[in-house]
């Protein structure tokens, strides 16, 4: 079981650069200013928030109510790069996807927060995340060096 399973969230941020298929990233501050990022396609977790913020001021803080409650990470699962759920400690899903633009060779990654009370799509997305070809994320630890 990974370290941040446990920690407290503080603050979600996003940036997203559409010019690349695999242009959205992620990163998850939690209270002890340790961090996870999420870019393009890889989950990297890091005790040193300081060698993570080279583009720190292009993030925008996405604003989730529920952080309040010491909402923390409770899984992490992924389809083949495709797809990729961030299961919170009270059910809600952080899910990213692909979306095409245009045509089929066209697409972005996009993601939405769905929560059990909330959003029409819950059940489908989680009943996709405990799917058998869905598995868990394995997440990289960065080097400590500042």
């Amino acid at each position: 079981m990974e370290l941040f399973y446990s920690k407290p969230i503080k603050s979600i941020y996003i940036y997203s650069n559409n010019s690349s298929s695999y242009g959205l990233h992620l990163l998850f501050k939690f209270e002890d200013n340790t961090c996870l990022i999420f870019e393009r396609g890889i989950f990297s977790y890091s005790t040193n928030i300081r060698n993570t913020t080279f583009f720190f001021s292009k993030w925008i803080n996405i604003y989730y109510k529920k952080l309040s409650n010491k909402v923390y990470i409770y899984k992490i699962r992924e389809d083949e790069n495709v797809s990729y759920f961030i299961e919170f400690s009270n059910t809600d899903i952080l899910y990213i996807y692909q979306r095409i633009l245009g045509n089929a060779d066209d697409w972005i990654q996009d993601y939405e927060i769905v929560s059990k009370d909330e959003n029409i799509d819950y059940e489908r997305i989680k009943e996709y995340m405990a799917e058998d070809f869905v598995e868990d994320v394995k997440v990289q630890h960065l080097s400590e060096k500042s």
